[in-house]
């Protein structure tokens, strides 16, 4: 009563919990009087005043406690309840710190509107919870994902239970009760007798979880229950480990703390041990390691097993020597260990028998290894499988991220995130391990989701992921806005939208780095609207349980192509087009959709070639081909496709760099080699085409826009593009997959080597075409000698690697300066 007016003052107008620690003090005979109040009441409005409340209590202290067990007491209750408050309040404080302090009035408004959205600003972030995942194995990528908290649907008999452990026990200690006294007085006749009443406390909880990783949902449903502790006003404290308890760590120790130091704190607590036991057993002898007996300085000590009750066995019946109770998490072994707290349970019962006797199988660990989704199917209801499938959507599992999926797709009559169905999902090792194996992810999101499902969860993802962008100087960028740009892919629903992002995602996929999300991916290849198709290696097609060949050949499209949508476009060059020739008049052309292989022909796909088949070519059969001397072109006898620019045969580096000194009869005829090998229809692109790939969509001179850089194409860089600065000059091709491709994912399509074109040449073909209005899918003159190159060369001007650029030869030219790349269409 003499701290109320203290604590009234104190709590209104500064928020600290003074109200809560005189309570606890008092429950622990802590005595009060007017003095020893007014000058508690001066040490904290003087710490306040000071700011320097981090010494708050060894000054406090001294006016409170007057013995070493007071002392012991009081700092254990305010380290409780001060050290995680003063940390926030610090936290709040650094960020108002960092805040622009104006040195003018004028400003004012603008700092405290500053200040207003920092504090609006840490509330949204309060309301989310981060979630840092890495892979597995090395290579892989790291992605940080915000996504908001669910709550597990209250259990109302568990919360019954809970509420049974706000139980109080003899503290050892007597205070005098005044109320007591004097009815004793009264009733004696007016002798004073003292009257001594028993203090009591409450007890208090202290918690070890075994967690292997940030992710595993069976710690992460044992935190629960601490945290329903907690909101029920029960003391309790908390600890993790990875494996061995005998280190601990939390977030007042992140670097650790012995279990002994854990017994010197919490010894008078009722200790709860979450976890299967293996570590504390010694499988050679049969025994129980020495160091577990450090938890019988516990006299109330309680071991809740991971493992199912019918599947319990000899590791229990060890673990009974030093836990009276083994008991399941379960309500019913809550009410156990509640029951003996009260004294009305004994452990002298056989529980390890009553267990497995009374076990529920509907909670035994189903086994996956081997097992068809249909025969898993029949454990759970369509609500659970609904749930397990969204959960495939990510690659990786993640409790909170589980929590939401449960909420998005539950129900009015079924709150799926609840005790009994989390307990369900565990049954599942996967949900214990983190991951879903590819082989049952793609089963899951065909079998148990509709599309619908998939669009709306892939949304939800991609609204999650988008909180955070990442930053270029950020490690796995690229991988990361990779993923980000798979999931807005599968979320959309309108095709045009659709083909228009898949381009964007093919623009900035680089073909060397492995794809996050292989199963996502998958089904970009099979969604109808794709106009792209991404290389999946045949041993994650395995791991997705599919036959390479027959899912190449379902999808009827080759390695390496990728698909180029049908559209319209303006093909030749405006008037104003810097370097442009007279046969370039634009006319508008219709284009099918058609596939084109990403890279042009290299010299290890044209050596297969010639190795299988024994063909010759025209520069074989004659009398050799073009070389550069640095100089000057010159035609020499005996170079052919085996020999590189300058006439000196290629070396094994540079069997990924483009063929050279091919003819564009050599080019059909390798068109006709693949076909009947692989019997599917190849064939070179029209000019139409190749052009229309070429822009992917642009209007500009080049695909990167009004100039060429030698960072984005290989050619002279001596001779930039409209008075352009200069750039490198390499002399030479350069590897196929090098470089940025273009929007649809084309590789060199300005520069490195001419690309023969299948049409025949004409001058004003173009005039011809503009005369007849849009011409769909043109093939070129029916006539003429001469056939189409596109695209520029090495050893070009800028201004020569245009889109709309046309270049000439004979067919039976070649040269050390053109190749080719394959068209297909199913």
């Amino acid at each position: 009563m003499m701290t109320e007016p203290l604590a009234t003052y104190i709590s209104a107008n500064h928020q600290y919990p003074f109200d809560e620690l005189f309570e606890l003090l008092r429950e622990q005979g802590f005595s009060f009087g007017v003095d020893t109040c007014e000058t508690a009441h001066y040490v904290i409005m003087k710490a306040i005043e000071s700011g320097d409340l981090e010494r708050l209590d060894m000054w406090l202290c001294p006016v409170l406690a007057h013995s070493a067990e007071q002392q012991a007491t009081f700092f254990e209750l305010y380290k409780r309840l001060f050290i995680p408050f003063i940390e926030k309040q610090s936290t709040a404080i650094d960020k108002k710190e960092k805040l622009p302090v104006s040195s003018g009035t004028g400003d004012t408004a603008t700092v405290r509107k500053q200040e207003r959205e920092t504090d609006k600003k840490g509330r949204e972030e309060s309301e989310k919870i981060v979630a840092s995942l890495k892979a597995r194995s090395g290579g892989s990528y790291t992605i940080d994902r915000f996504v908001q908290s669910t709550e597990i649907e209250s259990d109302p008999v568990l919360l019954r239970v809970v509420r049974q452990l706000r139980y109080t026990e003899q503290s050892g200690r007597y205070s005098f009760d005044i109320e007591k006294t004097i009815h004793k007085t009264i009733h004696d006749g007016g002798m004073a007798r003292p009257v001594f009443t028993p203090s009591r406390l409450h007890v208090e909880y202290l918690m070890l979880i075994d967690r292997h990783n940030s992710r595993d949902p069976q710690a992460h449903l044992h935190n629960n229950l601490y945290e329903t502790l907690k909101a029920n006003n029960i003391f309790v404290e908390r600890f993790w480990f990875d494996n061995s308890p005998l280190l601990c760590r939390n977030h007042r120790h992140p670097g650790g703390i012995a279990l002994s130091e854990i017994l010197g704190i919490h010894e008078h607590a009722a200790l709860l041990l979450f976890t299967d036991g293996l570590q504390c057993i010694d499988t050679g002898h049969e025994s129980l390691f020495a160091w577990t007996g450090i938890f019988k300085h516990w006299q109330h000590r309680y071991f809740f097993s991971s493992v199912p009750p019918v599947l319990w066995g000899e590791r229990e019946r060890l673990l009974q020597g030093v836990f009276p109770f083994v008991l399941p998490l379960s309500v019913e072994g809550m009410q156990v260990m509640a029951a003996d707290l009260s004294q009305m349970a004994s452990a002298d019962c056989d529980w390890l028998r009553y267990w497995p006797d009374k076990a529920d199988y509907a909670r035994v660990p189903i086994q996956t290894g081997g097992r068809k989704l249909d025969y898993i199917g029949l454990f759970f209801t369509t609500g659970i499988k609904r749930w397990i499938a969204a959960c495939a959507v990510y690659p990786e599992l993640d409790w909170n991220l589980t929590l939401a999926l449960g909420k998005m797709f539950s129900t009015e009559k079924n709150v799926l995130p609840s005790y009994n169905n989390i307990s369900q999902l565990l049954r599942l090792g996967w949900f214990i391990k983190g991951n879903i194996p590819d082989v049952f992810r793609l089963a899951l999101l065909k079998e148990w989701l509709s599309h619908e499902e998939r669009v709306r969860v892939y949304q939800f993802l991609y609204d999650q992921l988008s909180q955070n962008l990442p930053l270029e100087s950020e490690p796995d960028y690229s991988r990361r806005t990779l993923q980000l740009a798979v999931y807005d892919l599968l979320a959309q629903t309108n095709k045009e939208l659709f083909e228009e992002k898949a381009k964007q995602l093919a623009s900035i996929h680089e073909p060397n780095s492995r794809l996050p999300d292989m199963v996502s991916i998958h089904l970009i290849n099979e969604h109808e609207y794709s106009p792209v198709f991404f290389e999946i290696p045949d041993a994650v097609l395995k791991r997705m349980g599919l036959d390479p060949a027959q899912t190449r050949k379902a999808e009827k499209v080759p390695l390496n192509f990728v698909r180029i949508p049908e559209g319209e476009f303006t093909m030749g060059s405006p008037a104003s087009e810097i370097d442009r020739s007279g046969d370039e008049t634009q006319h508008q052309v219709k284009v099918s959709d058609f596939y084109l292989c990403k890279y042009a022909v290299t010299l290890a796909g044209f050596k297969e070639f010639i190795e299988a088949s024994g063909y010759r070519t025209d520069a074989e059969k004659g009398d050799g081909s073009y070389v550069w001397d640095g100089k000057s072109w010159e035609k020499r006898a005996g170079i052919n496709w085996r020999f590189g620019i300058s006439g000196g045969v290629r070396p094994q580096s540079e069997e990924n760099h483009p063929v050279v000194h091919v003819s564009w009869n050599d080019a059909v005829a390798y068109c006709k080699w693949i076909s009947e090998k692989t019997g599917q229809q190849f064939r070179l692109p029209t000019e139409a085409e190749w052009e229309y790939a070429c822009r992917a969509g642009t209007t500009t001179p080049f695909h990167t826009g009004d100039n060429l850089t030698t960072g984005e194409a290989n050619y002279n860089g001596n001779y930039p593009y409209n008075k352009n600065p200069k750039g490198e000059y390499r002399e030479n091709t350069v590897p196929v997959d090098s470089l940025a491709p273009n929007a649809w994912g084309l590789y060199h399509m300005h520069g490195n080597v001419w690309e023969w074109c299948g049409d025949r040449y004409g001058d004003k073909y173009y005039d011809e075409c503009k005369a007849k209005g849009v011409v769909e899918n043109p093939v070129g003159p029916e006539t003429g000698s001469i056939r189409v190159l596109r695209g520029g060369s090495w050893g070009n001007y800028a201004g020569y690697c245009r889109s709309a650029n046309r270049n000439s030869d004979t067919p039976g030219d070649r040269g050390s300066d053109a190749g080719f790349r394959l068209a297909f269409v199913p």
